[in-house]
């Protein structure tokens, strides 16, 4: 049976279950100061977690930047990878983009991970460039990644 995924919005009561996430994800996580002043400018950013009976399972982190959103953080803890929480939280991301009148997002992924380029790939993103050595701790380049949603269609 699938468990269900409710997808709400994070507060900063929610970064020490993000500093762990990050922890067990990235080489080079980011620090409490840094997720509490993302979390403080709630008009130009906004987080969302996943929650998985009642338990984070990950999270993402939008910027708003005139009609663009830019993914600037996305998680899932271990525990709960291949359980659609990260799709989940990016449909969420575009649902609240189209709330706010963003027709396109962008998102930078470490070049060696097939498997968040196949979601985002698989969610309508395309590869647009690169940014070499993006991820020094990993010595990674970085993809960048696009997706625009067609306004005529949204319109029609």
């Amino acid at each position: 049976m699938e468990e269900k995924i409710d997808v709400k919005e994070a507060h900063i009561l929610d970064i020490d279950k993000f500093l762990e996430i990050e922890k067990v994800s990235f080489k080079d996580p980011w620090s409490r100061s840094m997720f509490l002043s993302e979390l403080e400018d709630r008009n130009r950013r906004i987080y969302y977690k996943a929650l998985i009976n009642e338990e984070v399972a990950g999270f993402i982190g939008l910027w708003f930047i005139v009609d663009e959103c830019h993914i600037v953080n996305i998680a899932v803890h271990p525990d709960f990878r291949n359980k659609g929480v990260a799709k989940s939280l990016v449909q969420r991301a575009v649902m609240e983009g189209g709330i706010r009148g963003v027709n396109s997002f962008t998102l930078e992924v470490r070049a060696g991970n097939e498997e968040a380029i196949k979601l985002y790939e698989g969610l309508g993103f395309m590869k647009a460039g690169y940014r070499k050595n993006y991820y020094e701790k990993e010595r990674e380049d970085g993809i960048i990644m696009w997706l625009v949603i067609d306004e005529e269609k949204n319109n029609g």
